[in-house]
């Protein structure tokens, strides 16, 4: 059953920002993740607005998960810190 990481992003540093979406990609690309949704036109319609929208797929939510919870992405994410705000959720497939 795929599973998803499903993020909203709101950017504060852009140059920073790049930096870690580069890194966070090649360890995406390494766990098997296809990224589905990455920035584009988006429409807020209930709940708090986000400037851009993450969606990545993996063939389930245990690799999801050792992806997330993974040394190379968590030392990624340290990257981001001041960067940006962010939301992060898995979610599991129907």
């Amino acid at each position: 059953m795929s599973a998803y990481w499903v993020a909203h992003v709101n950017i504060k540093n852009k140059e920073k920002f790049t930096e870690y979406m580069n890194l966070a990609f090649k360890i995406v690309d390494k766990y098997h993740g296809k990224i589905l949704v990455c920035g584009g036109t988006s429409e807020s319609l209930e709940g708090h607005q986000f400037q851009q929208h993450v969606i990545i797929e993996f063939e389930n939510l245990h690799a999801a998960r050792t992806c997330y919870f993974s040394q190379d992405y968590q030392q990624a994410k340290t990257v981001r810190e001041n960067a940006a705000e962010v939301m992060v959720n898995l979610l599991e497939s129907l």
